[in-house]
């Protein structure tokens, strides 16, 4: 639900309890209905605004909420002359709207302004010497909620990037997993589509992965994979994405990349990796498919696609080697014997 919405909710929820108090309980309103309904019907009203618009709400127009309904509050406790009555507990209310649903400096703002207008309203009213402790006690709480709100909502939405991140995030290489990449392959072809910029990707295959594993293990796989993965971050641009995308198979997506300029790119790769493993004494090489989006194409989807057919084609021509997609149709060979 769009937060809006749900603070929308939240007003009209408030508001309707105020008008409930104000028709059905003359303590609540100091036998001045009138002057509690008007700013509750107010409230309702913008609620009801904030839940129609839902997202569309602009950003402005939900930061107003807690102050403009603390501002309301406050000219009603002081039209009807009842600044000492529960309404206070409204004001709390209005502080952890303003700690949950704005940013920390409206927040503080917000908060600040509702106990100094509180302060004057009863100061006013009552006098200084009657006022001061309870706008000091008033204070002192919104203060204590609005950083109680800040903190907890810090914590929590830090929480839920950290999730967020790992449920993106391939454990072994720290590289993006499949979920990770097509988010960020989306954007980028929605960037090169808009743009009129190229975008290519690289389908990347361990060669005779399953053979290494086989042999001397696991835990030498692993760290075969992990020294591709540290190769490639070192030889790609802070701009492309890289991922891995299955057991031995990455992927690679290379904004503002031609055809010509992905395939070079890819060989240069393809013999660092080489290099780097044969250092570590593990005879792996890779193989690479290669594809550019073709503007028109329904999503990235058709790119990886292409790619992964390039793939598949390098494998049937020997292995070791780079190989761009020309409409090449997936040979027979069975999966196994192209690994």
């Amino acid at each position: 639900m769009p937060p809006a919405r749900l603070g929308g909710l939240l007003v009209c929820a408030g508001a309707v309890v105020s008008l409930v108090l104000s028709l059905t309980n003359s303590a609540y309103s100091n036998g001045k209905p009138l002057l509690t309904v008007v700013p509750s019907l107010i409230a309702l009203l913008f609620g009801m605004a904030c839940v129609v618009a839902g997202a569309r709400t602009p950003r402005w127009a939900l930061e107003l909420v807690p102050g403009v309904a603390g501002a309301l509050i406050i000219v009603s406790m002081w039209a009807t002359d009842t600044p000492l009555d529960g309404s206070q507990l409204l004001f709390v209310w209005c502080t952890f709207f303003a700690g949950y649903f704005l940013r920390t400096l409206p927040a503080v703002v917000t908060t600040v302004a509702i106990a100094v207008g509180y302060t004057v309203m009863l100061v006013d009213l009552r006098g200084l010497a009657a006022g001061a402790p309870s706008a000091v006690y008033l204070s002192t709480t919104l203060a204590v909620a609005c950083f109680l709100v800040l903190t907890l909502r810090r914590r929590a939405t830090a929480a839920l990037e950290e999730a967020r991140t790992e449920a993106r995030t391939d454990p072994l290489t720290g590289l993006l997993n499949r979920r990770g990449l097509g988010e960020m392959l989306s954007r980028e072809v929605e960037r090169a589509e808009r743009e009129g910029r190229p975008l290519s990707a690289w389908v990347i295959d361990l060669d005779h992965f399953k053979s290494l594993n086989d042999a001397l293990g696991h835990a030498v796989g692993d760290i075969a994979l992990v020294a591709v993965a540290e190769v490639l971050r070192g030889e790609l641009r802070g701009l492309d994405v890289v991922a891995r995308t299955g057991g031995e198979e990455f992927c690679v997506v290379l904004p503002d990349c031609t055809t010509a300029d992905a395939f070079l790119r890819a060989e240069s790769v393809r013999e660092a990796v080489a290099a780097e493993l044969a250092v570590r004494g593990l005879p792996v090489t890779l193989s690479i498919g290669i594809a550019t989006w073709q503007t028109g194409d329904v999503d990235g989807d058709v790119m990886l696609t292409a790619a992964d057919e390039a793939l598949y084609a390098a494998k049937a021509a020997g292995r070791n080697q780079s190989q761009v997609s020309h409409g090449v149709p997936r040979s027979r060979l069975s999966t196994a014997e192209a690994r």
